[in-house]
């Protein structure tokens, strides 16, 4: 898993395109032209300009509208480079925080100040998503679900729900956290009166949970941790799974050359389909056969030429070795931890 806008942002500008001698072109703006690899898609003898212009459906574009084609057509390559690179399973595990059934007849007081949990990511390129949120409570009231970074004083994230007393109350949160540190989820104690528990043990994956409290009583990062084992009346479903945003982020350089080539296959399978009637798109049907080869190689007894496509597989496989080669530095010895009350 990766987060998609992150992804372009980070990729984008490494391959780049040239701009045409003709006068008669469109002007390319910066970012289009900026190559930070020093790769551009149209080094390809077949990948022209001119013949983008004339082949893209709409006769009329202006210099700014075909700015954004050239832009469309990087941002698709690098989308296709990242779903092929990151095509395997991410999942690590998922698990309900405390499995034990709540005690209906008894509840718990809490201390003033912060009472939730610290959450510490111990793996890079490892995320967690809390995607419920369930709280039990014997009366009813607001509560303020605060996210806290370790290395931040200002609150990250915040929910307020409506609690409904003498029940759990059941909502969807989707809070996700990708990068490897410590965090704190919780609440400041109000009028709320929890519910106690039997509390079940779990264990969750890549990611170290302990119950805490602190005397801090406003929405800043909390002061003076310590372990707490006093029945909260909050509990999460935890899903963790692989997060390759920031490695992608680190090491955008190795994409470059699949970013080229996808958006090389991209512009030669526009020039087969458009639907445009002119000089340069006859022509591109006439090259057929050539634009094919280009694209997928050609193979007989005596011949075999490589094509784009091929050319494409061997970067994804070599960036995926590389991947490889990074994650066994990072997961050498894998990594579980038992909740802690």
């Amino acid at each position: 898993m990766y987060k998609v806008s992150e992804a372009i942002t980070a990729l984008k500008g490494l391959v780049g395109w040239q701009q045409p001698i003709n006068p008669a072109m469109p002007v390319l703006d910066s970012v289009n032209k900026t190559a930070t690899s020093g790769l551009y898609f149209d080094e390809n003898t077949l990948v022209k300009i001119e013949a983008i212009k004339e082949t893209q459906d709409y006769a009329d574009i202006s210099d700014l509208q075909f700015n954004e084609v050239l832009k469309g057509i990087n941002e698709r390559a690098i989308k296709s480079v990242c779903k092929n690179v990151f095509n395997k399973s991410d999942f690590i595990d998922r698990q309900r925080l405390f499995s034990g059934r709540i005690k209906f007849d008894e509840t718990t007081t809490l201390a003033a100040g912060f009472n939730g949990y610290k959450f510490v990511i111990t793996e890079n390129n490892v995320a967690f998503e809390i995607t419920d949120l369930f709280l039990s409570f014997q009366n009813n009231g607001t509560l303020k679900l605060l996210l806290f970074d370790a290395t931040k004083t200002e609150l990250v994230d915040s929910k307020a729900i409506t609690v409904t007393g003498g029940t759990t109350e059941h909502t969807a949160l989707n809070w996700i956290i990708r990068e490897r540190g410590i965090y704190y989820i919780g609440y400041i104690a109000g009028d709320l009166i929890p519910y106690d528990r039997v509390y079940g043990k779990n264990n969750v994956q890549d990611v170290e949970i302990t119950q805490v409290r602190s005397n801090t009583s406003t929405e800043t990062i909390p002061l003076n941790i310590t372990g707490d084992s006093t029945c909260n009346g909050v509990n999460f479903d935890i899903f963790v799974h692989k997060d390759y945003t920031e490695l992608i982020k680190d090491n955008a350089r190795m994409f470059a050359s699949a970013i080229q080539i996808a958006g090389q296959i991209e512009v030669l399978n526009q020039y087969l389909t458009s639907i445009r009637l002119n000089r340069v798109q006859r022509a591109a049907k006439g090259l057929a056969d050539e634009i094919l080869v280009n694209i997928n190689g050609f193979s007989s007894d005596t011949v075999k030429i490589k094509g784009l496509s091929q050319y494409y597989y061997g970067e994804i496989q070599s960036i995926k070795k590389e991947i490889d080669k990074l994650n066994k530095g990072y997961f050498a010895h894998g990594f579980t931890c038992n909740i802690q009350q």
